[in-house]
């Protein structure tokens, strides 16, 4: 599947993926995935370059501690990291200092749930994209993904002064 995505003119509506920010970016990009490699990660899709654009990159046998898995990358990058139980991905997940959103695809309810319940992120999707959002969903981070939420309701609340005022019945 992620090489049916289409790489190309961020202005036409069928691109799916577009060109790094800058030069700068490519090439830290490109150095966090020779520097996975190097210690055993293997680029199963992906991985090349044009110009300032990456091919959506899949890249398996990584391991927490590499940059590709552990930072925000910036690109078109998944990292797949094995896990044996639940436990085990939960502990994986919340041993990151991001935490933005999570996704977690299951047929069992109460594995859900407990994810949902135990991820610390400021969203968990369930059976559908980490990145899925809605305008009216308080949106943000917890840990070093962020600071508050944003979203109709929360970004009103940001910018109203909340005053309480009492008066007593008789004067």
């Amino acid at each position: 599947e992620t090489e049916k995505l289409v790489v190309g003119d961020p202005l036409d509506i069928n691109t799916d993926v577009s060109a790094m920010i800058n030069p700068k970016e490519v090439e830290r990009i490109c150095q966090w995935i020779e520097e996975a490699k190097s210690q055993g990660a293997v680029v199963a899709t992906g991985g090349t370059f044009t110009e300032r654009t990456l091919t959506p990159t899949v890249m398996t046998n990584v391991t927490a501690d590499m940059k590709v898995v552990c930072q925000e990358t910036f690109a078109p990058i998944v990292s797949i990291v094995s896990y044996e139980t639940l436990d085990d991905a939960i502990r994986l997940v919340n041993e990151s200092e991001l935490g933005l959103n999570a996704g977690i695809y299951t047929n069992v309810l109460p594995d859900a749930l407990r994810a949902a319940d135990e991820i610390q992120a400021g969203a968990v999707i369930i059976n559908d994209i980490p990145t899925f959002r809605i305008d009216n969903m308080p949106y943000g981070g917890v840990k070093m993904s962020g600071y508050g939420r944003e979203g109709i309701k929360w970004a009103i609340e940001e910018m109203t002064d909340m005053k309480f005022i009492t008066m007593k019945k008789s004067f």
